[in-house]
């Protein structure tokens, strides 16, 4: 910078957080003036692995331990809040970014993937995580079961599935000739049995062990 500017607001750094605050500024009709000791996006804006992700790298739970629940629960919907912002202003700016939507929890032995699972649980209890796909699935008529395990299926002239804890829930069935028809579930030695008119069947579960996999 040369000679003198005047300005509404100083903003020291143009990485993503710098930029995001002066165009944010901006919007609301004040000038701004940004500052950056290198080039643009020199710093770790343009060093890292370029992933947006909903929540924090540390995860929720020092969020909750220094700020409470509630407080904890903001963080988080900051988070999404973000994300939902970041695309409305690469639709808005026209910025060739080839963005690409979705990332993956993964874990690489049995320990992590029983912490991971444990993770999840919590925070899908907590802040609703994984609950708008359910929710979605719903509204296009999937049901869905919880604590429901299945220990096994078989196939026959339909595909029965036994679960590892009874239930009362009926499920609709539509015989070959399209008539549909109520299928109740029946115990045996604790286990629901649930007959599905089904053709094909997706394993989705990691629960399922080889085994089991080979019975099926």
């Amino acid at each position: 910078m040369h000679g003198t500017q005047q300005a509404d607001v100083v903003v020291v750094g143009a990485g993503y957080a710098g930029l995001s605050a002066a165009i944010e500024l901006a919007q609301r009709g004040l000038s701004v003036v940004v500052l950056e000791a290198d080039r643009v996006c020199s710093g770790a804006s343009g060093r890292n692995g370029g992933q947006a992700i909903i929540g924090f790298a540390s995860g929720q739970e020092p969020f909750e331990q220094q700020l409470g629940a509630a407080d904890a629960r903001l963080a988080w919907d900051m988070s999404i809040e973000a994300i939902g912002l970041m695309d409305e202003r690469i639709a808005q700016h026209q910025i060739d970014c080839e963005r690409v939507h979705g990332y993956l929890y993964v874990a690489d032995s049995p320990r992590k993937a029983r912490a991971l699972e444990a993770d999840l649980k919590t925070m899908q209890e907590r802040y609703g995580l994984a609950c708008d796909l359910a929710r979605a699935a719903r509204q296009v008529g999937v049901r869905i079961f919880e604590q429901s395990p299945v220990t096994a299926l078989k196939r026959g002239a339909g595909l029965t599935a036994i679960t590892a804890a009874a239930s009362g829930v009926a499920w609709p069935d539509t015989s070959a000739t399209g008539t549909p028809a109520t299928i109740p579930i029946s115990t045996a030695n604790g286990a629901a049995r649930v007959r599905l008119n089904a053709t094909s069947t997706m394993i989705a579960s990691e629960r399922i062990v080889s085994m089991m996999m080979k019975r099926l």
